[in-house]
């Protein structure tokens, strides 16, 4: 229930932080049509279709798979990032990158949820994670 709780204030956050991006720095903004870094932008029902599969496939297994539930809190972080940036692909027909570091393409609270989520299944996959009791 506890991650319930936090996929919805994260999703929360990054959903309000994009508004007032919108609203009150629109020329920070960048409107980004495809996948990451803009990639696959020609073709948006493709896109939205593997989107909702992946998010399908993460919660499926996120239901029936030991792997999965010892990441859990990783996976309400990949979901939280994935739901925000498809409820964006819904309402705007683009996700809303606002963060810019030089010569790194545009990106936004979602994307670092989703790489740090990322970084999380794979520590855990190799044992590499300092913070989890040896037996």
């Amino acid at each position: 229930m506890r991650g319930i709780f936090w996929l919805v204030v994260l999703l929360g956050v990054d959903q309000i932080v994009k508004f007032f991006m919108i609203k009150f720095a629109n020329h920070l903004v960048t409107k980004n049509p495809g996948f990451v870094f803009g990639f696959v932008a020609g073709f948006p029902g493709l896109l939205m279709a593997a989107i909702i599969l992946i998010l399908i496939f993460v919660v499926y297994a996120n239901r029936f798979s030991s792997f999965f539930s010892a990441n859990r809190g990783s996976f309400y972080l990949l979901l939280a990032g994935g739901i925000s940036n498809l409820l964006d692909r819904f309402w705007r027909g683009y996700v809303v990158d606002y963060i810019h570091i030089r010569s790194w393409p545009a990106f936004n609270l979602a994307d670092i949820m989703i790489i740090l989520a990322g970084v999380i299944i794979i520590i855990n996959m190799f044992g590499l994670n300092p913070l989890r009791r040896r037996r």
